[in-house]
């Protein structure tokens, strides 16, 4: 809810019963037959730069309850919303594969150039 770094309008989706503080936002019992909560969680990750304007205040801007209660959601219907966090996972998957892939890839030259460059 606030923070001058990066914390003020960050998201995340607990899969969990937690204990959390006065600088979280919490949704909780959430109509899974109007919106999908992971649709919920990706469209607010995207939607962090517009949260962080929305705060307020002089030396260090907050966001309150007020503000989150009348932040206005786009939901489009459940079968749109499942199509996109479906995309949404798949190419998350994709990226973390490449990731891996190029970590593999530069431990692999690494010890290439490595062997080459002292076992002569």
């Amino acid at each position: 809810m606030y923070g001058q770094g990066l914390t003020r309008g960050r998201t995340a989706k607990l899969w969990h019963r937690c204990f959390y503080n006065q600088a979280c936002a919490v949704l909780f019992n959430i109509n899974s037959s109007v919106i999908d909560t992971d649709f919920l969680w990706i469209y607010l990750m995207n939607e962090y730069d517009r949260l962080r304007e929305l705060a307020s205040g002089n030396n260090q801007p907050n966001l309150n309850a007020g503000m989150i209660l009348d932040y206005k959601v786009q939901v489009p219907v459940l079968s749109e919303q499942n199509k996109i966090t479906d995309y949404y996972f798949k190419e998350k998957d994709k990226i973390i594969s490449l990731k891996k892939q190029a970590e593999d890839l530069r431990s692999h030259l690494e010890i290439t150039l490595t062997n080459s460059i002292f076992n002569r």
